[in-house]
C-alpha cells in the first residue's frame, strides 16, 4: 500500500511518470496499476469543497481496496486503518451529540502495543475512520460522557483536526 501511495505522489508531482515505459512500472507493476486506478478515481469529480475532497479521498481508498481484492490480495480495511479528517456543518459540529455522527471503536485487540488503548472515531455516514485517540479512559462512565459531547467540544478536548463543510470553492 505504501508503494502505491508513493507512486501516486510521483504521478501527481512528476507528470512524465504516467507512461508505462517507466522503471517504476516494470519494478512495481501491481502498485503502479493500483496508483493509476487511484488517480483515475480522484480525477472523476471536481474537488472544490472540503466535503468533495473528503469524498474523493474515500472513493480513492475504496478503489485501491477493490483493485487489490480483485488481484486476490487482502489488505487491512482502509476505511478503518487510514484516517480522513471529518467534514461537518456548523449544525453538526455545535448542535448534535458525538453519538449521532460517530461510532467509537476500540481496536486494541488488533494492535499489540502494551499499556496503550486506542479509540477510533468511525463516521456513521461513510464508515470512514475520522480520528484516533490514544490512552483514553475506556470506562463505561467516561464513554457515556464522551458520546454526549458535541463534536466541537470533543474535538477541542482531544485536539482533533476537522474541516467545516462549505458550499464555497476551495
Amino acid at each position: 500500500m505504501s508503494r502505491t501511495l508513493q507512486i501516486l505522489d510521483t504521478f501527481i508531482f512528476c507528470e512524465g511518470f504516467k507512461t508505462r515505459n517507466t522503471t517504476l512500472h516494470h519494478t512495481y507493476p501491481l502498485a503502479f496499476d493500483a496508483a493509476e486506478k487511484l488517480l483515475k478515481a480522484m480525477h472523476k469529480n471536481t474537488i472544490d469543497t472540503n466535503r468533495k475532497l473528503r469524498g474523493t479521498i474515500i472513493k480513492g481508498l475504496n478503489a485501491v481496496t477493490e483493485f487489490y481484492q480483485n488481484m486476490g490480495i487482502q489488505l487491512p480495511a482502509l476505511n478503518q486503518t487510514m484516517t480522513v479528517s471529518p467534514v461537518l456543518s456548523e449544525r453538526q459540529l455545535n448542535h448534535q451529540h458525538l453519538s449521532q455522527l460517530f461510532e467509537l471503536w476500540n481496536p486494541s485487540e488488533l494492535i499489540s502495543q502494551q499499556n496503550t488503548t486506542y479509540l477510533v472515531g468511525i463516521d456513521k455516514t461513510d464508515q470512514q475512520s475520522s480520528f484516533v485517540i490514544q490512552n483514553i479512559d475506556m470506562s463505561p462512565e467516561n464513554m457515556k460522557v464522551l458520546y454526549q459531547l458535541s463534536p466541537k467540544d470533543f474535538f477541542t478536548k482531544f485536539n482533533i483536526n476537522y474541516c467545516l463543510r462549505d458550499n464555497s470553492t476551495l
